[in-house]
């Protein structure tokens, strides 16, 4: 706090001023700021009394906590401290997907205070695991036929019976017939179904389910491979290059090298496929979904196909009743094998917001050329005294056409 006095003593004048506290001139003007906040003062006529440079601050401050809200600062103590450790831990999980940036970082420090509570004589790291929405998926299952239905009414079906909320849900193709039983959980089939289409089966932040396609996949059902046919660029052994020039999603958030992004290495799951081929365990229809499956003069069972070269992969699904869907099916699991193979694990200063299915870029890469492009597959925050907040993200890149 700063002081100041003048007077006058006979023929001398005296002047003076000094410092007291420990708390700087911003630091007050904020904290005065939060004070009429807290109080519903929106022009206090005392801020007429600071000094100019305290009242500066102070106006800024209180204009932004009245367009925001964004303070830990609560004028009734709300009681968090006396909740059982799991509410507590709920919540400051919650508040790492906060908008407000000081609602993260108190989310942060709750829950280095909570490790030291839960776990004081644990040594090394500690871990946090907690199940998702898309538990109730694999807990359900259901014995059902489903006639002249899309794959995403049958997935709508399957999320409703497991009792979860559903997000964005692609239709899909219609299958004249698809049957599942309770031998196998609603995940499972819903899983093979996405596998079948090359779709994404994920669970966001808010819970949701989502079941539709993401970068090539996108255009599948509009007849388009996402330049699938041709070459495939592998990003293993350091090929982040070749992998950049693939764009799975225009206008996502960025990442530049050396300010957000800690690390970047490729990773190679499986062989990348050259052509798909699909056949199924009974003569299909020749003629399109209109005709009837189940008849087929010929005793040679037509199949469907997609991309060209080596390796072939060669898969045979009951549920490809006609040649149309085998043909989709097949572009389907090209593009599943693909999207597995050219993969890179990205690690970036924590991002709490990051959510499965967005599109990312990342540039300012040493060494490369252009910006390498993708979408979010699978995330891991972890949050430690070497690192810090530090989020690992792996991203599904798309062939180069």
């Amino acid at each position: 706090m700063i002081r100041e006095a003048s007077g006058q003593d006979g023929a001398a004048s005296y002047w003076w001023i000094g410092k007291q506290g420990y708390l700087s001139e911003r630091l007050y003007g904020y904290a005065l700021a939060v004070f009429a906040h807290a109080r519903g003062e929106g022009a206090p006529a005392w801020a007429g009394h600071l000094r100019l440079n305290v009242r500066d601050v102070f106006t800024r401050g209180l204009d932004y906590l009245q367009k925001t809200s964004d303070t830990q600062f609560r004028p009734v103590d709300e009681g968090d401290r006396e909740l059982p450790p799991a509410e507590r831990l709920a919540r400051a999980v919650a508040a790492l997907g906060s908008p407000s940036s000081g609602a993260r970082l108190a989310a942060l420090w709750a829950l280095k205070e909570m490790k030291l509570e839960v776990a004081p004589a644990v040594p090394g790291p500690a871990s946090v695991r907690a199940l998702g929405a898309m538990m109730k998926l694999l807990r359900a299952r259901k014995a059902a036929t489903y006639e002249g239905q899309t794959a995403g009414a049958i997935v709508r079906d399957l999320i409703s019976t497991a009792g979860a909320d559903a997000g964005t849900v692609g239709d899909g193709p219609t299958l004249p017939r698809f049957a599942i039983d309770q031998r196998v959980s609603a995940y499972a089939h819903a899983r093979g179904l996405a596998n079948r289409l090359g779709y994404e089966l994920y669970a966001k932040h808010d819970g949701k389910i989502q079941f539709h396609g993401l970068g090539a996949a996108a255009n599948l059902d509009a007849g388009g491979l996402g330049g699938l046919g041709g070459g495939l660029a592998s990003a293993a052994g350091g090929a982040l290059a070749s992998a950049a020039g693939a764009l799975t999603g225009a206008g996502g958030t960025g990442y530049a090298y050396a300010k957000h992004l800690v690390a970047a290495a490729a990773q190679h799951a499986v062989a990348a496929a050259g052509t798909v081929k699909i056949g199924g365990e009974s003569p299909m229809s020749t003629k399109g979904d209109s005709t009837s499956y189940w008849l087929n003069a010929s005793e040679t069972a037509p199949d469907g196909s997609a991309g060209s070269g080596d390796p072939a992969l060669l898969y045979i699904d009951p549920a490809a009743r006609t040649t149309d869907l085998a043909a989709r099916f097949a572009s389907g699991f090209l593009v599943l094998r693909n999207r597995t193979a050219n993969a890179v694990t990205i690690d970036v200063l924590g991002r709490p917001s990051v959510d499965l299915g967005d599109s990312i870029s990342v540039s300012d890469l040493p060494g490369e050329s252009g910006a390498l492009s993708g979408y979010v597959r699978a995330i891991r925050h972890t949050f430690g005294a070497r690192r810090g907040f530090v989020s690992r993200l792996r991203v599904a890149l798309e062939p180069a056409s």
